[in-house]
């Protein structure tokens, strides 16, 4: 495990986070929204966001690039929890977006190695 890059894992997913965020708050501005479709739109950024963590996570490491990729998309994970019980977002399930954040992280991880 290389400490570097899981924070860059993480570094690369915290700015991936902000900008779907920044594009869904731009949407929701624009259009009227349904809840059911923000929740989609969320769950389909964490998948993105925590894959594409792990992939940068995987790329910087000498070795390990699944257990990188792991904790990159589990810190992610935690931030995210963390951040929705502040803002008062709906947090849902924080066992089932730690597992997602840590499977997608993985995912992302073995797909750096891979290609």
């Amino acid at each position: 495990m290389r400490l570097r890059a899981v924070g860059r894992g993480v570094a690369v997913g915290l700015a991936m986070a902000v900008l779907l965020a920044l594009g869904l708050a731009v949407a929701a501005d624009r259009t009227p929204l349904r809840a059911s479709i923000v929740a989609a739109a969320l769950w389909v950024a964490r998948v993105g966001v925590g894959t594409g963590a792990g992939w940068f996570a995987g790329r910087a490491s000498d070795s390990g690039a699944g257990l990188n990729g792991t904790l990159a998309g589990l810190t992610l994970a935690v931030v995210g929890s963390l951040v929705a019980a502040e803002t008062g977002l709906p947090l849902g399930s924080v066992g089932l977006a730690l597992a997602a954040g840590a499977f997608f992280g993985a995912l992302g991880g073995f797909l750096a190695v891979m290609g």
